[in-house]
């Protein structure tokens, strides 16, 4: 988000309050990621106070009146942004650094007057802005301060600021950006899914159709640099832990797109195959949690620090565990059950490795969201356990009989996936593309189950 050059500008010319501020907030951000950040305390026996100083600083510079709108200041902003402790806070320098930006026209196109650096400096910042706002939201559930309707200025390119080494993080910030885009038609389709009257279905499954499309031709897009090349399931680069981040935002979005779908989990349409012509929605979403919960394994054991620095990452990992819960709660299909129970384990274990890396230590409350989320998770195991217990024992006590073949076939049936769901299978074949390397034909991937069908 901050270029080296423009913190070296900064830095020469640090008696300006904009350039003091900017360093502040980088320095501020920064110390939560440092390996020696017990220096970094006001409070040595307080790992919370890492950076305050900065941020103080930071803080005394913003109350200035003289302090007015500028690139740094909205900048400074986003990155104070990252490391407070406050969702309220938080959310109140998101909203400060978008109407600072909208402010100053940072949403609207130049002319070719204008000397490109400059506009590619405001371009750049506006669309970190617009990343801000659109995960902000889709975390929160509250509106997007930025109406895409209005945004006339253009993506900004790799490498138009830094130097060669920044290329790699440019391109990744663009091929997010360009998720988030999708994103966010993806939230305003499923707020029509739920309105009161509902729309025709003919509706409901053309925008389903065309935003899968819209996801494949993201997908496809995605810079080679970027192909998910695990050697023996580890991560050997930065580029590849970057790249794990862009397959965990694409399976994200998969279930973002089709958890509206889904019918309720107590209906007796629940957990079955999909009626003829329709998506197989229910085994995007499965497979899509799997996968999640396979890299995330992957990530936390070769470059934990990943989690800390992608919010991609965490973000969906909040998806895969509500699939794997609502999964381990069928009652049809019990191999997928069993499957899904393990996969939330894991997922509870993977999320709370995430909660005591350092920089989630330094920059959590109290009492954390997740905290509660994974509180509700292990009750419902333990409900579950305990059902499972109560069912056996009333099995041992009465007469066996064999299985129906109707269970059976249905059971299968869902595990596989349907060839005759129009061409939404083909789609989601072309998402779970062999460029990730991951997806191996000896692997249960929803690739390979449909390459079989076909």
């Amino acid at each position: 988000m901050v270029q080296r050059g423009v913190l070296r500008v900064c830095l020469e010319n640090i008696h300006i309050p904009h350039c003091l501020l900017l360093c502040n907030a980088v320095f501020y951000c920064g110390s939560m990621f440092s390996k020696n950040s017990l220096s970094l305390r006001k409070d040595r026996d307080d790992e919370g106070t890492v950076g305050e100083d900065f941020f103080l600083r930071g803080q005394a510079l913003l109350e200035k009146k003289y302090l007015t709108n500028h690139l740094c200041t909205i900048q400074a902003l986003l990155l104070f942004a990252i490391g407070h402790k406050s969702p309220a806070q938080r959310s109140a320098f998101i909203s400060q650094a978008v109407t600072m930006a909208l402010d100053m026209g940072l949403h609207t196109r130049l002319d070719d007057s204008v000397h490109p650096f400059v506009r590619a400096y405001r371009s750049r910042i506006f669309w970190c802005c617009y990343m801000f706002d659109s995960t902000a939201s889709a975390i929160n559930g509250k509106p997007t301060l930025i109406n895409d309707e209005e945004v006339t200025t253009d993506m900004f390119q790799a490498g138009d600021l830094g130097p060669d080494t920044e290329t790699f993080s440019d391109q990744y910030l663009i091929h997010c950006l360009h998720g988030w885009q999708i994103c966010r038609r993806v939230r305003k389709n499923s707020k029509l899914i739920v309105r009161q009257p509902p729309p025709p279905r003919t509706i409901l499954f053309e925008n389903l159709a065309r935003l899968d499309n819209e996801l494949v031709g993201w997908q496809e897009n995605l810079p080679k640099a970027f192909d998910f090349l695990p050697v023996d399931g580890c991560i050997v680069s930065d580029i590849s832990s970057l790249a794990a981040c862009a397959q965990l935002l694409c399976y994200a979005l998969i279930i973002l797109l089709h958890h509206p779908y889904l019918p309720n989990p107590k209906s007796p349409e629940a957990f079955q195959p999909p009626s003829q012509g329709l998506p197989d929605s229910q085994g995007y979403c499965t497979q899509a949690a799997k996968e999640i919960t396979k890299i995330a394994g992957i990530i936390l054991k070769e470059a934990p620090k990943t989690f800390e620095q992608n919010t991609p990452s965490r973000y969906a990992l909040n998806f895969a565990i509500r699939i794997h819960l609502r999964n381990s709660k069928c009652l049809v299909n019990i191999p997928l059950a069993k499957a899904s129970r393990r996969d939330l384990q894991k997922t509870m274990d993977y999320i709370e490795q995430v909660e005591n890396l350092q920089f989630f230590r330094i920059n959590r409350a109290k009492r954390s969201d997740v905290a509660d989320l994974l509180d509700s998770c292990r009750a419902a195991l333990a409900h579950l356990q305990w059902r499972n217990i109560s069912s056996r024992s009333l099995c041992s006590n009465s007469i066996p009989t064999t299985p129906k073949r109707t269970d059976r076939s249905s059971s299968n049936n869902l595990l596989r996936s349907s060839s005759s769901s129009s061409s939404s299978s083909s789609i989601r074949c072309n998402i779970f593309s062999s460029r990730c390397s991951l997806f191996s034909s000896s692997s249960s991937t929803i690739c390979s189950r449909c390459r079989r069908s076909s």
